[in-house]
C-alpha cells in the first residue's frame, strides 16, 4: 500500500485499486488498515508496516496468493427445494 503521493513503480492499469484509509489497527508486526474504493466496498485487512491515518488516499496492490474472493450474493436456489416444508412427508414407522 502506498500513498497516492508515492511512488508505487510501474503498475499496468488494473494491478493496483485506489481508496481511502477509514480505519487503522495496530497489529504487532505493522498495521492492518480498512480501505474504502470509490464504490463503496471495503477492502479489510490491507497491511503495511507503516500506519496511515484515516481519510488517506491510498493505492493498494493486490497478491492473487494472499486474497479471497466471494459473491456479492449467494447463487438463487429453486425455493421448492431449498424449504423443508414442501418436500413429501415420509412417516418413519
Amino acid at each position: 500500500m502506498c500513498t497516492s503521493d508515492d511512488d508505487a513503480g510501474e503498475l499496468q492499469p488494473g494491478q493496483s485499486l485506489t481508496g481511502t484509509v477509514t480505519d487503522t489497527a495496530y497489529r504487532g508486526r505493522g498495521y492492518d488498515h480498512v480501505v474504502e474504493l470509490p464504490d463503496g466496498t471495503p477492502l479489510t485487512g490491507v497491511f503495511d508496516k507503516q500506519p496511515h491515518p484515516r481519510g488517506t488516499p491510498v493505492r493498494v496492490t493486490l497478491d492473487p496468493d494472499g486474497c479471497f474472493a466471494y459473491p456479492a450474493a449467494p447463487p438463487q436456489a429453486d425455493a421448492a427445494a431449498s424449504f423443508p416444508l414442501n418436500r413429501p412427508f415420509v412417516e418413519i414407522s
